[in-house]
């Protein structure tokens, strides 16, 4: 029987886990009346009687996505669903877990108040990548590289209007506040609070001592570009899934999307005791 207090009635389903680790999650949803919609792949392994719902159709399908994983899960959710505003929740069934913060093991105290409307809501930014007619968005960041290990490249970086400035690197890390707990946080950047508007330059393993990572206004545009590389051709990753070629000389203009991924969290989350739990702080 469905629970007539719950904000959320048909709920969909991502996860690129195994079906078996998916299950609990999913007869917990069902046994709260809700009707719930797995993408294609999941719902066979489930062996659900519908079909399923693809990813880019779940928006208009559903009125809440839960994503059940880690956080990489969430990352490829995030660039398909962020144009749509449906909110999104995560289940962390990985290592870290910065953005999925349900502990499958308390769903009765985590994720049956958010349903029930008990939550904070965030918007996380973007950041989106422009290279000649292709346009790409990551939750986490671009990164500018080689593609080989070990390997300086010279860049070019122009911070919106004013003169650009050289510097030879391993590659260019241009994060999101979300993403500065992820691999700018390795490259030796520092960690931003998720509700600042603000993007993350980190320069990686810099030949330069005098090169810092730059935390810059949100509504700033970078221009970036490879001035000379080994075979005259570099590399835009978003997300450490989607690949780009880029020329030497070509323009990667990045910056903030306008619209944000609507995260849904417990009202009490804190992100800085996320962080102190995820890196070891001592309290």
């Amino acid at each position: 029987m469905a629970d007539e207090t719950l904000n959320f009635s048909n709920i969909g389903l991502i996860s690129r886990r195994a079906a078996d680790e998916v299950r609990p999650v999913y007869d917990w949803l069902v046994g709260q009346g809700i009707t719930v919609s797995p993408q294609p792949d999941l719902a066979k392994g489930l062996e659900v009687d519908a079909a399923g719902v693809p990813l880019p159709r779940m928006a208009g399908a559903c009125d809440l996505v839960v994503v059940v994983g880690g956080d990489g899960n969430m990352l490829g959710a995030a660039r398909v669903l962020v144009d749509s505003d449906i909110p999104v929740v995560g289940v962390n069934l990985g290592r870290v877990g910065f953005l999925s913060e349900v502990n499958p093991d308390q769903l009765d105290k985590t994720l049956l108040p958010i349903l029930q409307g008990a939550y904070r809501e965030q918007y996380r930014s973007l950041v989106r990548v422009r290279i000649g007619d292709f346009t790409g968005v990551a939750l986490n960041e671009a990164v500018l590289h080689s593609g080989k290990v070990a390997q300086l490249v010279e860049y070019s970086l122009q911070i919106d209007r004013y003169a650009p400035v050289h510097l030879r690197a391993d590659g260019i890390i241009v994060a999101s506040p979300t993403g500065s707990t992820a691999y700018a946080l390795s490259a030796g950047g520092p960690i931003i609070s998720p509700a600042t508007s603000a993007v993350l330059v980190v320069p990686m393993l810099s030949q330069s001592l005098s090169s810092r990572p730059l935390v810059l206004s949100g509504d700033t545009e970078l221009k970036l570009a490879s001035v000379r590389s080994r075979k005259g051709k570099c590399f835009v990753t978003l997300d450490s899934s989607e690949e780009v070629s880029v020329s030497d000389g070509d323009e990667v203009r990045v910056d903030l999307l306008p619209k944000g991924l609507r995260l849904l969290h417990a009202l009490g989350y804190d992100p800085f005791e996320v962080y102190g739990k995820k890196l070891g702080w001592r309290t």
